[in-house]
């Protein structure tokens, strides 16, 4: 694919479609809406007033699985990194680097991790993990704003065999959680991929109130197996349990009703969720007791 400029060839595969088609049937929301996205070929130091902007990057990472907030992706050719695409341009907390790993048997790892605001251009940051691919192993993830800028999107990252692909989807801003609305569409042609199905409810799982009990009883950030697939021991005691059962039966409503709900969901998506399991659990055997 080449450059907006067409100055050359960009390792960047973008999906422009208008929208998913998928059997109308399966679909618990209205179909995702497909946004289009432009590309550079080269870091570009002006800063064209139609792209760069002010983000507040939140990212999220299907597989292989870790807790939301920052991506560690892992680095597999040291030789092919690239490490002007690592710098970025000289724009306002890039949010790129090279960190160590929390898994002990990589050497070094790949992190895009931002908290506070920063001015980019979203095709520079596009490009440099295009750039940057064919020295990662395959990963899938989301960066999306949660203000400041322009926040009605969410983009889809694939990295496969070394080779970048980027979709950005339209995030509805009605709806009171954007994110995990647009990947509940996203699911509903996406059955078959167990990675994706146990992010969205590990999505609903995290929806739950934050709360003295609950922190006691999240799960640490998770690391994939040797598949490439999701697995977490979210097994609590049963006095842990019964604390933030408790907990959350003393929520006013409508946010018991609410967290309860995301508990439900998140099982209805992947019954091996089971920390949603057993607070279920938990709650049902309060009920039981009258308590």
């Amino acid at each position: 694919m080449r450059g907006s400029d067409g100055a050359g060839d960009v390792p960047l595969i973008v999906h422009n479609d208008s929208c998913m088609s998928g059997p109308p049937t399966a679909l618990r929301h209205k179909t995702p809406e497909r946004l289009p996205l432009s590309v550079v070929d080269r870091f570009d130091t002006r800063r064209d007033p139609h792209h760069h902007g002010r983000y507040r990057l939140w990212f999220h990472q299907v597989s292989p699985a870790r807790e939301s907030g920052s991506i560690e992706l892992a680095v597999v050719d040291q030789a092919a990194l690239d490490h002007a695409a690592i710098l970025g341009p000289n724009q306002g907390n890039w949010p790129i680097h090279i960190g160590p790993s929390s898994d002990v048997e990589r050497i070094e790892t790949l992190l895009l991790d931002l908290t506070s605001p920063c001015h980019i251009d979203m095709r520079h940051l596009h490009f440099a993990i295009a750039t940057l691919a064919p020295a990662l192993a395959d990963a899938h993830f989301f960066a999306h704003s949660t203000g400041d800028g322009p926040d009605d999107w969410a983009d889809e990252i694939h990295i496969r065999h070394g080779q970048a692909t980027v979709e950005r989807w339209r995030i509805d801003l009605e709806h009171p959680d954007p994110f995990t609305d647009l990947c509940e569409r996203l699911l509903s042609d996406r059955d078959y991929d167990v990675a994706f199905r146990r992010f969205v409810s590990f999505l609903h799982t995290e929806r739950v109130p934050y709360a003295t009990a609950r922190n006691a009883l999240y799960p640490e950030p998770f690391h994939p197996n040797d598949d490439n697939d999701a697995t977490v021991d979210t097994s609590r005691g049963d006095a842990e349990l019964a604390a933030y059962a408790a907990e959350l039966r003393a929520l006013p409503e409508p946010r018991r009703a609410a967290a309860i709900g995301h508990l439900r969901r998140a099982v209805e998506i992947d019954a091996g969720n089971r920390l949603a399991v057993d607070v279920l659990d938990a709650l049902e055997s309060r009920r039981r007791r009258g308590a």
